[in-house]
This record gives structure tokens, sequence and C-alpha cells, in this order.
């Protein structure tokens, strides 16, 4: 009977060992995750941000060049009475539509790069809200979540 609590007493303490080491290797697989996921959003942003500076000068440049225009049809003679007269004006007006499609084809661009780098982020973070909620204490794991991201965007 000795050996046996012994066994048995042996054997639950080795489970209690074996459950801690599981849930710290759980929180620390939690951890590595909200690391990485992080580290992604963190990465997709910058690359973003770099991209945003060169078509933000894009549009600045097409900004002047759209501005240089309406200067020049503003310069140009009023109420031309022959066809070869007009001929500057409509050539103006094509360059001005020209540049403006341009603008707007950059300014799509910007945006809908926007909208994509977003929705990756919120992707990765809405698998991490499942994990986080898969893990075994949700309230414990959620507040440090919570605590985490306030203290990494801060």
């Amino acid at each position: 009977m000795t050996a046996f609590r012994f066994v048995f007493f042996g054997a639950a303490l080795a489970l209690s060992v074996s459950a801690v080491s599981a849930a710290e290797a759980k929180q620390t697989s939690l951890d590595s995750q909200i690391f990485q996921v992080f580290e992604r959003i963190d990465g997709r942003t910058n690359d973003h941000e770099q991209n945003v500076v060169a078509a933000r000068a894009r549009l600045d440049e097409l900004s002047g060049e759209i501005e240089t225009l309406r200067a020049k049809i503003a310069n140009l003679p009023a109420g031309a009475v022959d066809a070869d007269s007009g001929q500057p004006r409509r050539v103006l007006h094509g360059q001005m539509i020209s540049l403006s499609a341009e603008y707007l084809n950059q300014s799509f661009k910007l945006v809908d790069s926007a909208a994509a780098v977003i929705s990756a982020n919120l992707s990765d973070l809405a698998k991490l809200a499942e994990e986080v909620r898969k893990s075994s204490d949700p309230t414990s794991g959620a507040l440090k979540l919570q605590n985490r991201i306030q203290r990494n965007v801060a």
C-alpha cells in the first residue's frame, strides 16, 4: 500500500509539473505569436510609408505641372475667332486632362495601397485575437494582450 501511495504521489507530482510546463509553453508560444504579428505589422507599415513618400512627391510634382498649365491657359487671349487661334487652348486643355488623370490615378494607388495594408494588419490582429481566445485563461490572456498592445503602440 505504501508503494502504491508513493507511485500515486509521484504520478500526481509529475502530472502537475507537466501541466505547469505545458501552460508555460503555451504562454511562450502565444508570446511568440504576438511578437511575430507585431513584427509583420510594423514591417508592412514601414514598407507602405516608404512607398507613400515617393507617391506624394509625384503628386506634388503633378500639382505643380497642373498649376503651370492653368497659368498658361489663363494667359491665352480670350475670344478666339478662327480655328487656328483656339488650337493652343485645346492643346493645353488636353495636357491638363492628361495630368489630372495621372494625378487621380496616383491618388487612387495611394489610397488602395493604404487600404491593403490596413486590411492585412486587421486580418493579422483578428487571427491573433482568435489565438488569444483559444488560450487556457482567456481573461488573463486578453488583458495581457491589451496591455502589450498599449505598450507597443505608445
